[in-house]
C-alpha cells in the first residue's frame, strides 16, 4: 500500500528503511515493498535495515544513499522520524526533495513536520484476531492453524509525500 502510493505519485526509485532482517513483520514488508516493485515493473533498491527506532532511522538516513526525486518507505514511524531528521541535516526536504511514508499511524504522526503519510493497522482488531486462534488452537489442538489471515490497513495521507 504504502509503495503503491509512492508509485502513483509519480516515484521510480523507491527505498525501503526496512525494520531488523530477523523480524517477521520486517520481512513481510519486504516481500510486500519487492512485490509491488516488481508488479509495476520499478527498479529494486536493496533494503537497507534499521531497527525500528527514531535513533535508527537517524543513523541509516544519515549514511543512506537518496538523492531528490526518491522516495522512502520506512518500516515504521519511529524510523520516519529518525529519517526526517537526518534528510533536514542533509539538505533534503520533506516531501519537496523526499516523499516518506512510515507505517503503524503512532498518535504522534500526525504531529511531524511535516506530518507522516503512514499506512495504519487495526492493533485492536490484530490482538482479537490472535485471541480467536489461541482459543481455537486450545480447543481442538489437531486443527492446523491459518497464518495467513489478511488485516484490514489503510494509508493514512498527510504532508510527508508529494506528486513527482
Amino acid at each position: 500500500m504504502a509503495v503503491r502510493h509512492l508509485a502513483e505519485l509519480g516515484h521510480e526509485r523507491i527505498v525501503h528503511l526496512a525494520g531488523p532482517p530477523r523480524a517477521a513483520d520486517s520481512a513481510e514488508r519486504i516481500r510486500g515493498y519487492t512485490d509491488e516493485l516488481t508488479a509495476r515493473r520499478l527498479d529494486f533498491l536493496e533494503p537497507v535495515h534499521g531497527d525500528w527506532t527514531a535513533a535508527g532511522g537517524y543513523r541509516v538516513g544519515m549514511q543512506l544513499d537518496i538523492e531528490p526525486g526518491m522516495a522512502v518507505f520506512a518500516s515504521n514511524d519511529l524510523t520516519a522520524l529518525g529519517l526526517f531528521s537526518a534528510l533536514r541535516e542533509r539538505g533534503l526536504r520533506v516531501p519537496e526533495d523526499v516523499s516518506v511514508v512510515g507505517f503503524d499511524d503512532i498518535p504522534e504522526a500526525e504531529f511531524m513536520y511535516p506530518p507522516l503519510t503512514t499506512v495504519r493497522q487495526d492493533f485492536a482488531g490484530l490482538g482479537q484476531l490472535v485471541m480467536q486462534k489461541a482459543l481455537l488452537a486450545m480447543e481442538d489442538p489437531e486443527q492446523p492453524l491459518t497464518s495467513d489471515t489478511p488485516m484490514a490497513a489503510r494509508l493514512v495521507e498527510r504532508s510527508s509525500t508529494r506528486q513527482q
